[in-house]
């Protein structure tokens, strides 16, 4: 889906470098041999972290780029709250591109943001307080952890950067 809207945007040599260097990723071609929770989110992430994560930002990318703002708004809902909470940077600048530059109205912005929120928040923590059988948001919990208490250090440090 997104290969075809490249093509269709910029070109078939554009397309071809962009699926050379997404398919020679490490991490991609290792978590799409894994099956983990997070390969839902694959089209929504190009990132390179976990497959369902990449899964849910590709169909964001690609929603972006054919001016389906209510799709981007969706999906970017779904990949912020559900998957990964730092892609807020990465799609919130993508979204500011689109109020800056009037392609999208705030007004409508909020009929689409508010409720794609709430029904993705919703969802998330229906379905894993009852995996973890407490009420929980994993996300949000992360990133309390993370940023809040700045307690990410406690998920271990690389060799290379403590050096």
């Amino acid at each position: 889906m997104l290969r075809q809207t490249l093509q269709s945007m910029f070109g078939p040599q554009l397309t071809k470098w962009f699926v050379a260097i997404t398919v020679t990723q490490y991490h991609f071609m290792f978590y799409l041999s894994r099956p983990l929770p997070n390969i839902m989110a694959l089209p929504l992430d190009l990132r390179g972290h976990d497959i369902d994560t990449l899964v849910t930002v590709l169909i964001a990318l690609h929603s972006w780029l054919k001016q389906q703002h209510s799709y981007f708004i969706f999906s970017s809902a779904a990949a912020i709250i559900i998957f990964r909470a730092e892609l807020a940077l990465f799609l919130g600048l993508i979204l500011i591109l689109e109020l800056v530059q009037s392609r999208l109205h705030p007004v409508r912005f909020i009929k689409l943001a508010v409720p794609a929120g709430l029904l993705f928040l919703a969802l998330t923590v229906a379905v894993d307080s009852v995996f973890w059988d407490k009420l929980l948001w994993p996300e949000g919990e992360v990133l309390f952890f993370n940023t809040v208490l700045n307690k990410s250090h406690q998920w271990g440090v690389s060799l290379l950067c403590s050096l």
